[in-house]
């Protein structure tokens, strides 16, 4: 069975949006610009303007070997954190690595502080922002961004998932 994933996979979600699953106690505290994220297997952390963020509560991740965007066979991962009541109260993180080979593509919708900040590689798609993905499978699978927003805002984020489901299907057959 093949799994074919359509797109854009571009979410626009603000921090009132209602529905899905509810949401983790999560909380993020700013530290200062100097820092660096935290090496932490399990945790998270996005960089923002200059700005760290730990991000803390339940990180989703899904997984398809086997999909396909724009009809072009290539792995999916995606990841998303929803914590309301934190600074950065919302991140989507989609990474698509193409199986003929080539630099990963991505998209990502990151909320903080009431603003959205959006960056998306996806050829096919409308590109946005600039950066590059990547995807580390060890002890945790991590997914990582690093770019530029549609504002020109800079961001380096780094999603940790503790466990990683099979996605799926959606749109398609």
């Amino acid at each position: 069975m093949t799994l074919k994933l359509t797109l854009p996979v571009v979410l626009f979600v603000t921090a009132s949006c209602g529905g899905g699953r509810p949401s983790a106690s999560a909380s993020a505290t700013a530290k200062s610009a100097a820092a660096t994220p935290t090496a932490d297997a399990t945790s998270s952390a996005a960089v923002l303007d200059g700005t760290d963020y730990t991000l803390s509560g339940d990180v989703t991740c899904e997984h398809a070997d086997d999909g396909s965007i724009y009809d072009v066979p290539a792995a999916m991962w995606h990841a998303t954190l929803k914590a309301d009541a934190a600074t950065v109260s919302y991140v989507n993180l989609t990474i698509w690595q193409f199986k003929q080979g080539g630099p990963d593509q991505f998209s990502l919708g990151l909320q903080a502080g009431g603003v959205f900040h959006h960056a998306s590689t996806i050829k096919g798609a409308t590109l946005v922002g600039s950066g590059t993905a990547t995807v580390e499978r060890a002890a945790t699978t991590s997914l990582h961004a690093k770019g530029a927003d549609e504002k020109g805002v800079a961001f380096d984020v780094t999603l940790r998932c503790a466990k990683v489901i099979a996605a799926v299907e959606e749109g398609g057959r």
